[in-house]
């Protein structure tokens, strides 16, 4: 991936947000949340196992996160939507998951069990649940990509919790602002983790051009993904309630990369 190919896309592509959006009759766009663009990081390219995770929409992303139709006419927004996902990460869930004090808002069972899954696969320490090591912490959150299939969501005021868009939202994203296949030609991951849930292949299957098949569950909680030149599978959201999460996450790994030994 061209950094600089990778950042003039972007660019473009919110450039052409907002008179997509105005074409197709959205007039409140202080009602949605501004937009995630994909986390690529620093060290993806050289990473012995390249992992891309997918997950459903942006719940509060970012720093100090704001509505869509303000992030649009401030001066440098646009840079702003750039350059958040590399400081979110870097600058806030690395530190706390490298052993940080305090409360910290980024402890969440998304996160938790996204840095035990990478960090078993490319750390050769033997992690457990809740363990937090910076070392490991570091490689973890600088060598994946993190995107979503839907990349805007709802705002709420006074909320850091955003509910998914809308279904006129979803059709616009699904139509005027898709760019998963992109993101995965340019990533050339080794994995793709669609973290979504079955309640999301709908939208998958709208994506792709051959369509994908996601095969009926291989194992509890995760089902294998068909139609891709990568090993990709669809499995529960990392951060839904199921029982002993990371036992699928250990599968999955298994799964994943069967020469892993855990």
């Amino acid at each position: 991936m061209d950094e600089k190919d990778w950042e003039k896309y972007w660019k473009i592509k919110l450039t052409d947000l907002n008179k997509a959006l105005e074409n197709n009759n959205f007039t409140n766009l202080d009602e949605y949340s501004w937009p995630m663009i994909p986390y690529v990081g620093p060290d993806y390219a050289k990473a012995n196992k390249k992992i891309l995770f997918v997950g459903k929409e942006p719940n509060g992303w970012g720093e100090n996160p704001c509505s869509l139709g303000k992030i649009l006419k401030e001066p440098n927004g646009i840079e702003r939507i750039i350059s958040e996902p590399r400081e979110f990460i870097l600058n806030r869930v690395v530190p706390y998951y490298g052993g940080e004090r305090g409360n910290n808002p980024y402890k969440t069972n998304l996160l938790l069990r996204l840095y035990y899954f990478v960090g078993k696969i490319l750390c050769d320490d033997r992690i457990e649940p809740n363990t937090r090591n910076m070392n490991i912490s570091r490689k973890c959150f600088r060598s994946i990509a993190w995107t979503n299939i839907f990349k805007i969501c709802t705002q709420e005021e006074n909320s850091n919790v955003c509910p998914p868009p809308d279904s006129k939202m979803k059709n616009f994203l699904l139509t005027d602002f898709c760019t998963l296949e992109y993101e995965i030609e340019q990533l050339r991951p080794d994995l793709i983790v669609f973290s979504t849930g079955p309640r999301y292949d709908n939208y998958l299957e709208k994506i792709f051009t051959p369509k994908i098949n996601i095969i009926s569950t291989i194992h509890r909680g995760i089902s294998e993904v068909k139609g891709l030149t990568i090993t990709a599978f669809r499995t529960y959201h990392f951060g839904h309630r199921k029982p002993r999460p990371y036992e699928l996450l250990d599968k999955l790994i298994e799964l994943s990369f069967p020469s892993k030994t855990l």
